[in-house]
């Protein structure tokens, strides 16, 4: 852990606040809890601010020193510590309220060390144990001893021109990329090929000039040791449009950028709040694009967002038409969504049409929405959304 103890209660007490009885249940928070793998990590939280660590091997039990009452709970036992100081020594009171405690040693940590004659505490057990400042390395893991002077090899930041950190990786003729560490005195190496860049790996020395598709992954070493995270960047060209233009108005909830975002290059995630998808409740969604001039197309591909739990459906149809003039359009596509596609829980849909040696310069699209959400969802009759991504033309 970093030692953030002032950051890490303001991040906890903030979390809490979300969840006051008014805006949100006091009784449901998906930050602790809702999902296993957020329960993991609200769990980490109480194992930083404890220092609380247990081992059945040798019935040792390792909290931090400082004044408080602590919650442990070690897979077979669970209850409570309580540390108060004294002169010269700590006063430890355990507390079990349920299961058996194997218990040989207790370890304050960076304070002191005692064995515990008791060797075993069961339910509704007290114990109370004196501990003298005996050991100030006690419990602390030996790297942190050892090398407690060596600094921290920081991640390797990826900047643009302007020495910006790079969020949005997609471009339209060439990018330069630059490569940066807070860590001084590091040596930065990367690679291209996809491998996890190693000592032998091309040492960065000046801004890498990008004209195609890329991935860049990088790390930084420092006096032979090499950095523990990986840094890694895709970098995609794309064809920028001319025009895009909404016939159907979005919410302003998401993507307030509106309709230039189905046309940046970046790929919305399985989040549709990541700023990257254009939302449309209870309507259609139509959009013309003007490619400039005319072209010959071979593809067109076009992502919408499935997640039936946060009431956003795929649509029912979409519908595709050609023009040169952008008066009189042909219609050329009608893409059915089949219902196992439909059935698919937070995934994205690609609906992806082929041409046929055609040239044109305009391009309409209609999506038809389902409407409302259907019987038997928790959110019956209530206006069903449709979330649209990148527009993808060849």
């Amino acid at each position: 852990y970093e030692g953030q103890m002032e950051n890490g209660l303001k991040c906890i007490s903030s979390i809490r606040n979300r969840y006051d009885g008014n805006k949100r249940s006091p009784f449901d928070e998906a930050e602790c809890g809702h999902h296993y793998g957020r329960a993991m990590a609200s769990w980490s939280a109480v194992m930083a601010l404890t220092g609380f660590h247990y081992s059945a091997v040798k019935g040792e039990m390792s909290i931090n020193s400082g004044p408080g009452n602590y919650f442990w709970s070690n897979g077979y036992a669970y209850g409570t510590l309580n540390i108060t100081d004294e002169i010269n020594n700590k006063l430890v009171v355990i507390k079990v309220l349920g299961g058996s405690l194997k218990i040989k040693n207790l370890i304050l940590n960076g304070y002191g060390k005692i064995k515990v004659k008791v060797g075993k505490l069961n339910k509704t057990d007290e114990l109370e144990i004196r501990v003298k400042n005996n050991s100030p390395k006690a419990g602390l893991p030996l790297n942190l001893i050892v090398n407690k002077n060596i600094p921290v090899i920081k991640p390797v930041l990826f900047l643009n021109e302007e020495n910006k950190k790079i969020r949005k990786a997609a471009f339209t003729d060439m990018v330069k990329v630059s490569l940066a560490c807070e860590t001084k005195g590091t040596v930065i190496r990367y690679t291209t090929d996809g491998t996890d860049p190693g000592k032998r790996s091309t040492v960065y020395k000046s801004p890498l000039t990008i004209s195609k598709d890329k991935e860049i992954k990088a790390r930084a070493f420092l006096k032979g040791r090499q950095g523990m995270v990986v840094t890694k960047l895709n970098l995609f060209k794309f064809e920028k449009f001319k025009n895009i233009e909404l016939e159907t108005k979005a919410s302003q909830k998401y993507a307030p950028e509106g309709a230039s975002i189905l046309n940046d290059g970046i790929h919305g995630s399985s989040n549709f709040t990541d700023g990257s998808w254009l939302g449309f409740e209870g309507d259609d969604v139509k959009f013309t694009i003007d490619l400039g001039s005319m072209q010959k197309v071979k593809q067109i591909k076009i992502g919408f967002l499935n997640n039936n739990g946060s009431w956003v459906f795929l649509p029912e149809n979409i519908k595709i038409a050609i023009s040169e003039d952008g008066e009189s359009y042909t219609d050329v596509a009608d893409i059915h969504i089949t219902e196992l596609q439909k059935a698919e829980k937070s995934s994205t849909y690609y609906a992806l049409y082929n041409f046929e040696n055609i040239s044109f310069r305009y391009i309409k699209v209609n999506a038809k929405s389902i409407g409302f959400c259907p019987p038997g969802h928790p959110g019956a009759g209530e206006k069903a959304w449709i979330f649209v991504d990148e527009v993808e033309i060849k």
